[in-house]
């Protein structure tokens, strides 16, 4: 008797265990195969910006929720962090990350990436010592324990860490580790109990031996195994021990004020046999969580059990499973870090909601999958769950499994159950099975029996509905309709079936009564028809090729739902919206904004918010705004294919939807977006395949870039590490991208070649509400080669100016210089005709004079005058061809100088023969130079003319050395008139002028050697 008394007690306290399922969370997994240097991670933090810092057996990581860098030690850098292994990180107050690795401490700065060592008073670098403890002390550093040294506070102003106490481990006492409490007192479990060191007043605190008159102390002094700190709540200390005896270690929670003790074993509750206690994490929230080896639990304070334990199993990708957690760490966003043997693991448990149930009996050890087809929330608040294939389960209305009520222990066989009903006005419990059976529940008289009943033609009842009149419609594999007829029946379930409709070929998938009354039946490949109730008439019928081919979506109706008095909702695919008022249909598909055209299901929350089940995530849909948020199984649904028309509400406003292998359930008002992020955060500039450091970019006002090297990528992050905050990323560079671009699931913009130039970068993301964190700006300046820019386009523009003014002042030189020639010429002309004149009128008066008296010398006289006539029109000719614009060049005063020649051979019996070089043609000269050779040739020639000579005249015109070479030569002509010296002396001048080199004979005929210098123009 006493046997089976203890039997049932054990059955007694282990039914909630079996009652209720494990658990269930969406982890997100970090390990080699994404990144993760190494799948040993000892520890996380989160520093200052929001990044995640892992310390690694391999290495140290920083992580943006996107790409991992990863920090080694190298022999070449001495401010790589000094070991790859990496036990331990710690950050301090201004921001650096502490850890002790290859025999020294020192601090990561996050921000240079340098790794600074810290000396240790009286450490000797040969002998280093044994650091068994550093943590965070008071002052916002480092406090360290060398073991048997003592205790050291790291000094920022010396740089160094400072001894603060002598301190050995008493002789044959072990230590077993020291845990920081609060900055200045220090927690150190040894053999025999406890011992607190304060950091302020020096003092070690233990049993017998308490100046400081620590409560600690006072309150654990009777504990002789090793202990452990965890936490102080409030007046609450938790702290466990390791006692050798079974069920151990403990985990103990003290009140300090009371002195009551509650003492707990994970390894009773879940009869692990063995583990290991690692430490604990209590979130801000106040949830307390354990871990240690192969275990991670909550404190529930369930006195049947106090801990729930997360399962440890790989069971798909949001899984976690691990031999042992090392740290968990609670990030700015309130999500969990678990550092582990097996990679690090992230999962936010407020944001999962969705509790996820597999189906259970209360003598099934464990939860298994099955293919779920309704749920049904009894007037008790009982749930039942039906499924194809394992008949029928039972819960409460907390989702524990119960047992099956009386009755009905039949179905807990493999019954293939199609649907269920609670009818309003009997209580009777009507369920559908395979092969047409019908089963009613009459839960008064604890009764089950199955019917099959002749109109169902052994065709699966598939879906049922109760009209307003108590009338329940049956939907059949077939396509047919039956309905019972409650008042013909007079309320016997045995009696009063008739077929509504008999159709086949299209078999129904959802039965639903209207707000109006109307019966409403969906088709899979058949469309959606309307009944009346009343009349069992067939009203309408909507396809997808009907009301003018703006018809249904889809003719594969899979749920119906009357969102108000004029609007019908129905899942056909995509969401089509009826109106019952103008019997017209809009469509809403991914065109719209609906994440996927594969809506099976519909239901709405307590604030008419829809929830739509799809193939692989679940959508929740503001009509009213417009806005579309999704869930899937990043969220904590393990599994998200949802069946058609499988969604139920409970009374307390909870959702129920299935899928073929579980059911999930959870409250839709509980489920909100997480904090939007302050803004998203420039995390990587590359250029090529060198990476910039961001830290040092943001703090230069302008990235400046050089015109050759403008190829680049930029990675951005919000640094958002929860799952279910789904955050879209758009970015822009103005006046290259004309609108904000969706980014890939990289996170990244690429851009190449660059023209030269300013722009600015600009960056944001978006939450599935349409909320948008400010934008991030960066600005970005593209330096132009110096010939574009606006320095060198200055200088240009000066060159150009002086250039325009040289040539001006050039062209204003040769206007001046022209007009010298000119005014010269001008003058030289009024001096000859000056001259002439004179002598034509002295000569005319002498002429006169003698013409009564002496009329040979009057007719010389007059000769002289015709000479001197004739000269001045030819000195005047040849000044008014020389001034002429049209003869401003060497080839028409060559042409001048022959034709002189030829009116010489004309006119004296003279022989000329002239040769030009064909570069003198070409030659551009000013008008000086044209003039004066002319005039020295033209003189030079007439003399010789004059002369009456009959020897050939030879003339050669050269151009060499950039001097033009004038030779006039005659053998036989002299000079003997009274002009001779006066010619020559002429001659002279003028290649004085040019600034040439004459050479002029007379004594052996006339010999004329010109050598004058040529400035083209």
């Amino acid at each position: 008797m006493r046997r089976w008394l203890l039997l049932f007690l054990l059955l007694c306290f282990l039914l909630p265990v079996f009652s209720q399922q494990a658990k269930q969370y969406a982890f997100t997994h970090y390990s080699t195969a994404n990144g993760l240097v190494s799948n040993t991670v000892y520890s996380i933090v989160q520093d200052k910006q929001g990044y995640i810092w892992m310390a690694t057996i391999d290495g140290l990581q920083r992580f943006d929720g996107k790409r991992f860098i990863t920090f080694r030690h190298s022999s070449t850098n001495p401010h790589s962090i000094p070991s790859d292994f990496v036990p331990q990180l710690n950050m301090d107050k201004d921001g650096n990350l502490w850890l002790y690795t290859g025999n020294k401490i020192g601090f990561f700065n996050p921000h240079t990436f340098l790794f600074t060592a810290v000396p240790v008073e009286d450490e000797d670098p040969s002998n280093p010592y044994d650091i068994t403890f550093y943590g965070n002390a008071y002052n916002g550093y480092m406090v360290l324990h060398a073991r048997n040294v003592g205790f050291f506070l790291y000094d920022p102003a010396l740089k160094k860490f400072k001894r603060t106490i002598s301190f050995k481990t008493p002789e044959n006492k072990r230590l077993y580790g020291i845990t920081d409490i609060n900055g200045v007192e220090f927690w150190i479990s040894i053999d025999g109990g406890v011992i607190v060191y304060n950091l302020k007043t020096g003092n070690l605190n233990y049993r017998g031996h308490n100046p400081d008159k620590n409560i600690y102390i006072n309150a654990v002094q009777n504990d002789t195994a090793g202990t452990g700190f965890f936490a102080q709540v409030n007046d609450t200390l938790w702290y466990n021990s390791w006692p050798l005896i079974s069920w151990a270690p403990f985990i103990h929670k003290l009140s300090l004020k009371s002195g009551a003790k509650e003492t707990y074993s994970i390894n009773r509750q879940f009869n692990f046999g063995y583990t290991e206690i690692g430490g604990n994490l209590f979130l801000q929230n106040g949830r307390k969580w354990f871990y240690g080896r192969s275990f991670i639990a909550e404190y529930t304070g369930n006195k049947q059990g106090p801990f729930e334990l997360i399962q440890n199993a790989y069971n798909g990708d949001q899984s976690i499973t691990f031999d042992h957690v090392y740290k968990m760490m609670e990030d700015r966003q309130h999500n969990i870090w678990i550092a582990t043997d097996n990679g690090a693991f992230v999962f936010n448990p407020d944001m999962q909601v969705f509790d996820v149930h597999k189906v259970q009996r209360p003598t099934d050890a464990q939860p298994h999958e099955a293919p779920v087809s309704e749920a049904c929330e009894l007037k008790n608040g009982n749930i039942l769950i039906s499924t194809w294939g394992n008949g029928l389960f039972c819960y409460d209305s907390n989702l524990n499994v119960i047992s099956m009520l009386p009755g009905l222990q039949e179905l807990t066989r493999n019954y293939m159950m199609w649907c269920l009903h609670e009818h309003r006005r009997t209580g009777l419990i009507w369920m559908g099975f395979q092969g047409g059976g019908l089963g009613i529940y009459d839960p008064v008289k604890k009764r089950f029996e199955m019917l099959n009943e002749k109109t169902f033609g052994g065709s699966t009842i598939r879906k049922v509905t109760e009209d307003r009149f108590g009338n329940l419609w049956f939907g059949l594999q077939s396509g047919g309709i039956v309905k019972w007829n409650m008042d013909a029946a007079n309320g016997d379930f045995h009696k009063g079936y008739e077929i509504i409709d008999g159709r086949k070929g299209y078999y129904i998938q959802k039965m639903y009564t209207g707000k109006h009354g109307a019966v409403w039946v969906g088709y899979i490949n058949g469309g959606l028809s309307k009944y009346d109730a009343a009349t069992n008439k067939l009203l309408f019928h909507y396809s997808k090729n009907n009301l003018n081919n703006e018809g249904l979506w889809s003719n594969n109706v899979n749920d119906i739902y009357a969102y108000n008095d004029s609007l019908l909702l129905i899942a056909d695919e995509a969401l089509d919206i009826l109106n019952l008022n103008t019997n017209r249909i809009t469509h809403i598909s991914t065109e719209n904004g609906l994440p996927s055209n594969t809506v099976v299901s519909i239901e709405a929350d307590d604030k008419g918010i829809l929830w739509l089940g799809m193939a692989n995530q679940l959508c929740r849909f503001d009509l009213s705004k417009k806005i579309f948020s999704t869930f899937d199984r990043k969220d904590g649904i393990t599994y998200d294919l949802f069946v058609p028309a499988g969604d139920y509400k409970l009374k307390d406003g909870r959702l129920l939807y299935l899928t073929d292998k579980n059911f999930v359930v959870f409250n839709p008002l509980t489920v909100a977006s997480a904090r939007l992020p302050d803004k998203v955060m420039i995390t990587n500039f590359k250029m090529g395949n060198r990476f910039l450091s961001i830290d040092s970019l943001n703090s230069l006002h302008t990235i400046t870039l050089q015109y050759n090297n403008t190829s680049f990528s930029i990675e951005f992050s919000a640094l958002n590490f929860t799952p279910q905050n789904k955050l879209n990323y758009y970015y822009m560079l103005e006046d290259i991208d004309k609108a904000y671009q969706p980014a890939s699931s990289l996170n990244e913009a690429v851009y190449n070649y660059l023209p030269a130039g300013n722009y600015t970068f600009k960056v944001k993301a978006e939450n599935t509400e349409g909320r948008e964190t400010a934008v991030t700006e960066l600005h970005i300046k593209v330096v132009p080669p110096f010939w574009l820019s606006w320095w060198f386009f200055g200088l240009i523009i000066l060159l150009v100016f002086a250039v325009f003014y040289w040539i001006d002042k050039e062209r204003i030189k040769k206007i001046q210089a022209l007009q010298k020639v000119r005014t010269q010429i001008a003058r030289n002309l009024h001096n000859d005709v000056n001259t002439t004149l004179n002598h034509i009128s002295l000569l005319s008066e002498m002429a006169r004079i003698k013409a009564d008296k002496d009329l040979d010398m009057s007719k010389d006289f007059i000769e002289q005058i015709n000479t001197k006539s004739r000269s001045m029109i030819d000195g005047m000719n040849d000044m008014m061809w020389t001034l002429n614009p049209q003869n401003d060049s060497m080839d028409k005063t060559i042409l001048r100088m022959k034709e002189y020649a030829e009116a010489l051979q004309n006119t004296y019996p003279v022989q000329i023969q002239m040769e030009v070089d064909e570069a003198v043609r070409l030659l551009k000269t000013d008008m000086k130079l044209r003039h004066e050779i002319f005039l020295i040739f033209k003189n030079t020639l007439r003399s010789i003319a004059e002369t009456g000579t009959t020897t050939p005249t030879l003339i050669n015109i050269d151009y060499q050395s950039r001097k033009i070479l004038l030779k006039i030569y005659n053998g036989t002509a002299s000079f003997k008139n009274t002009d001779t010296e006066q010619t020559i002396q002429q001659i002279h001048e003028r290649a004085g002028i040019l600034n040439a080199e004459l050479d002029v004979q007379t004594d052996k005929g006339i010999s004329l050697i010109l050598l004058a210098p040529v400035h083209q123009q």
